[in-house]
């Protein structure tokens, strides 16, 4: 898959289609566009492409997945352009200029896809029905679509990041498609697992990604070509290392080994309990015990 970052110098390529959003993760309505855009694409000979900023387009907004797996679903899904812009050099576009210089000069549009409630150019003057009419000005189109749902619920990125600050993965993986998934490299802690008879594989969550509700998850994690059942902690570790930073440790209930420096993906099935602090590391000792017996149930792991 091709990246196209945005410069003052337009490229010469093949005429494209473009799905446009945020992407700052992929719920089943990101997915229901890239799907449609796909489709179109055939059906009209264009090249399926999409358009995305190098970084949330709202400060303070945390990401929801890495950039990286970002964009391997959607080479997965069909994808093969993306064209890539900081929102600082789109956002003081008018809707006019936005069509006309990005869409159709740079990204040569032939037709956007875009979902009901998208807004663009200066202040987010513009929406859907704008889009559609601006593109048709210049002999080109624009496909708008409906609502994804969830019951009665628009699926969105902010109903994601709901239902996993309450810890709710059950939700978030209804509104995704799959289940809620940290990424990274295998790190070497503190140990402090260890200690307990508990090693755990760390993953540091990076300050601009989202953490899920602290506390204890049954997880799966995959690393390399295999998948672990495993029982991952989201949090500081209050009970062991006041202050500490936020971190995602996991246990593997049935390997060990040294997979340090490895790729991890590790999905949230279902939470626990909160995290807590425990008056000493005895107690902490017999609550994980009991977290690890209550993940190898869910599994159907025979002791």
């Amino acid at each position: 898959m091709e990246i196209i970052y945005f410069s003052e110098i337009p490229p010469s390529f093949a005429p494209s289609i473009v799905a446009l959003g945020q992407f700052d993760g992929m719920h089943i309505g990101h997915k229901a566009l890239i799907k449609e855009t796909v489709l179109q694409a055939k059906s009209k000979g264009l090249l399926p492409s999409v358009f995305t900023f190098s970084s949330p387009a709202h400060k303070g907004m945390p990401t929801l997945l890495p950039k990286k797996e970002l964009y391997k679903q959607m080479e997965e899904m069909g994808i093969e352009r993306v064209f890539e812009a900081e929102f600082t050099h789109i956002s003081y576009m008018s809707p006019e200029t936005f069509v006309c210089e990005f869409l159709l000069a740079f990204c040569h549009a032939e037709r956007v896809v875009c979902g009901y409630n998208f807004r663009f150019g200066k202040k987010a003057v513009g929406d859907a029905k704008e889009l559609q009419r601006l593109m048709a000005s210049h002999g080109k189109s624009a496909y708008v679509l409906p609502p994804v749902l969830l019951g009665e619920t628009p699926v969105s990125s902010t109903e994601v990041r709901l239902a996993l600050s309450e810890g709710n993965v059950g939700k978030a993986t209804a509104l995704l498609g799959e289940p809620y998934a940290l990424f990274g490299e295998i790190t070497h802690g503190k140990a402090l697992g260890r200690t307990l008879d508990f090693p755990t594989l760390n993953i540091p969550i990076k300050s601009d990604f989202l953490v899920p509700k602290k506390g204890v998850y049954i997880s799966k994690s995959k690393i390399g070509e295999k998948t672990y059942p495993s029982i991952t902690n989201i949090g500081q570790r209050p009970t062991v290392d006041v202050g500490g930073e936020i971190n995602c440790e996991t246990f593997l209930l049935c390997a060990n080994g040294d997979f340090y420096g490895a790729y991890a993906r590790v999905d949230l099935l279902h939470f626990i309990r909160p995290e807590k602090a425990f008056s000493s590391t005895e107690e902490l000792k017999t609550q994980i015990e009991q977290d690890v017996a209550q993940a190898k149930a869910y599994f159907h792991i025979k002791e």
